[in-house]
């Protein structure tokens, strides 16, 4: 499902400003804002986000991640 910022349920997504690739898993039913997930290292992270501060992610970077090594 498409929101109407045009980012789907999955989408690679980061801060317009910079930062990791996150995830988008969808928007926070009391605010209206983009609720993203991301690794740091093994730990998991949430937070939401105005919508307008993050955008889609295009390009091979956005494609699935894969470790190299250990």
């Amino acid at each position: 499902m498409m929101s109407d910022h045009g980012i789907e349920l999955g989408d690679s997504v980061r801060l317009k400003s910079g930062g990791p690739l996150m995830t988008y898993e969808g928007e926070s039913h009391s605010t209206g804002d983009a609720i993203c997930t991301w690794f740091d290292g093994t730990q998991r992270c949430q937070e939401t986000f105005n919508h307008r501060a993050i955008e889609k992610a295009d390009g091979p970077e956005a494609g699935p991640m894969t470790r190299v090594g250990r």
